[in-house]
């Protein structure tokens, strides 16, 4: 089952100290092998799709703040990316990412 989340509302006042709360916290979900009880990220489908979600990503048009990056590792892995945005674009409004989860 995924529970990712793609995008988030936040109020515009508390945006900045949000965005950088959701950066430590995504940064602590480091990938890794499914079957390891500790692991909270497992892989993508395969390699075809972690391209297709680092490109959905670096084209929202938000800074990335962490992830978006492959780690050192076999398999279609990929740090879980975050990235503030001021406005959707129709692009990212009604599409998924199928990003880790």
């Amino acid at each position: 089952m995924c529970s990712a989340t793609t995008r988030l509302l936040v109020e515009a006042s508390v945006a900045e100290e949000f965005t950088a709360r959701v950066a430590e916290h995504a940064r602590g979900w480091l990938p890794g092998d499914p079957l390891d009880p500790a692991t909270r990220l497992g892989p993508l489908v395969d390699e075809a799709q972690a391209v297709r979600v680092l490109d959905a990503v670096r084209a929202s048009g938000g800074t990335l703040v962490c992830g978006g990056t492959r780690p050192d590792r076999d398999g279609a892995y990929l740090d879980p990316p975050s990235s503030p945005a001021s406005a959707p674009t129709p692009r990212s409004s009604g599409r998924s990412s199928s990003a880790p989860c």
